[in-house]
């Protein structure tokens, strides 16, 4: 999410530096009905590529003095969100008295609170909070969230915030995320993949959802419905290293849960707000203060510094400091360019609560990303639905495709086949080459790979042949 325009810019920078592996994952589904059996055979998890150092940003979404939104980068560069608009500096508002701006939607403020600094009382939402690393059309980010108490065999479900499920722009879920609960375990283990150096490990996330509302409007338009949830199986999304094998253990028994509120919390109580800021990782950070309301759809915490990477984290009213257990009521969600504040969406007499009865018994057998839900709690679309200028997707009544732009004399198109997808490339007579992960099957003009897992989010092909292709490469996307 957030606001950090108070924060040392040099600060920002010289921590931002994050090396992410994306993981992968190729493994057995199992049926949403329940867990599998302890003897169950595992299967492992590879890696796909590097990215850049630094390349990995939080997803911090501002809105400026005109009311326009933009995606503030690691660096502190506004990168407009939705539109063309350039961004336009403005000086950080006056502070009043001790350093802390006035709040600019009513609330917030007192004698105990807290603007920004590390949690150290421990307990449930030490445990249960954690990072967010997910893939979107434009590269690697990273949120918060928190494991929420479901009820539901064989899943675990982990709320955050929609823009760190779901790009309303490209109008597309996550192609790729992992959770990692309980990250800041010492203050010294930097976010990455190296799943043997979190004290729980890596779980892959199995699906997004999310409402409607955020995925047909833009942000800030659709700010009311900044919440969603990830679905992670009980069964093969758990790794301890890099290179383990997958293994059974439920994330909501190895990590607790926290119980999720769809009550109306108090404005004027104190509450706090929790994440995992970029620009102090791996600290877990908070902020806590007399909780006021931003608009009609949102809370406000109006003196929180709280950074980016922090979307998505828990608000907890009221919070128990000595077992740091509470109800769940918000999550981490926007702030201004201009000032200090940080805002959170209603769950309460919302949608939210239709979501998260859907995430319960959501399907973990296909290889959907994940489930927009309209406010009748039915599921009108699933992560097929894409704008995205590097894919164009048609659906049909078994199967749905996405067809990647052609590039370098190569096209493809990937196939949904439930438990699975297909990737097909296709170029010129003769064609030969091999799948990152595998090398498929060629023959004429098309090379083939099927059975791939549906927490594999693409695949690269690089052609060997004929010369006119030769090495040549192209990559085919989950559809």
């Amino acid at each position: 999410m957030l606001t950090q325009s108070s924060r040392d810019l040099a600060l920002r920078v010289g921590l931002a530096l994050i090396a992410i592996v994306a993981l992968i994952a190729s493994l057995s589904v199992a049926s949403a009905a329940g867990a599998s059996a302890p003897d169950e055979p595992t299967a492992e998890i590879v890696l796909d590529s590097l990215p850049d150092i630094g390349s990995v940003q939080p997803r911090d979404l501002v809105i400026d003095h005109r009311g326009l939104g933009y995606l503030r980068k690691a660096d502190g560069r506004l990168e407009p969100y939705g539109h063309s608009v350039a961004a336009e500096r403005r000086p950080i508002s006056p502070r009043a008295p001790g350093g802390i701006p006035g709040p600019p939607g009513g609330g917030g403020g007192g004698g105990d609170t807290v603007t920004f600094s590390q949690w150290t009382f421990g307990g449930q939402v030490d445990q249960s909070a954690g990072r967010i690393l997910f893939q979107l059309a434009d590269g690697w980010y990273v949120c918060s969230g928190t494991v929420v108490t479901d009820g539901a065999t064989g899943r675990s479900i982990v709320l955050t915030a929609a823009h760190c499920v779901y790009d309303d722009v490209a109008k597309e879920f996550a192609r790729t995320a992992v959770f990692i609960p309980k990250q800041d375990d010492g203050g010294t283990d930097r976010t990455d993949f190296t799943c043997g150096n979190d004290v729980y490990g890596c779980w892959i996330l199995d699906h997004g959802v999310v409402d409607e509302d955020w995925t047909t409007r833009t942000f800030p338009d659709n700010i009311p419905w900044d919440y969603g949830y990830y679905v992670v199986s009980d069964s093969g999304s758990h790794s301890t290293s890099d290179f383990a094998t997958v293994d059974n253990l439920a994330l909501d028994v190895t990590a607790g849960s926290m119980t999720l509120s769809f009550q109306t919390p108090v404005v004027g109580s104190v509450g706090h707000a929790l994440g995992y800021s970029y620009d102090v990782d791996p600290q877990f950070m908070y902020c806590k203060e007399s909780l006021g309301t931003e608009g009609s759809s949102n809370y406000w915490l109006s003196r929180c510094d709280m950074s980016g990477g922090s979307s998505g984290g828990p608000w907890v009213q009221p919070m128990d400091e000595a077992t740091g257990n509470g109800p769940v009521f918000s999550v981490n969600s926007w702030g201004y360019t201009f000032q200090s504040g940080m805002a959170g969406p209603k769950l309460h007499g919302t949608s939210a609560s239709t979501l998260f009865s859907f995430a319960q018994s959501s399907d973990l057998s296909t290889s959907d990303r994940g489930f927009v839900v309209s406010s009748d709690g039915s599921s009108t679309t699933t992560s097929s639905t894409t704008t995205s200028t590097s894919s164009t997707t048609t659906s049909t009544s078994s199967t749905t495709t996405t067809t990647t732009l052609p590039t370098d004399g190569l096209s493809a198109d990937s196939t949904n086949q439930g438990r699975t997808w297909t990737a097909t490339v296709t170029g010129p007579e003769g064609l030969a080459g091999t799948f990152d992960i595998g090398s498929g099957t060629c023959s004429g003009t098309t090379c083939v790979l099927s059975g791939i897992v549906k927490r594999v989010g693409s695949v690269t092909f690089t052609a060997s042949g004929p010369s006119s292709v030769a090495g040549a490469t192209i990559v085919v996307f989950k559809p």
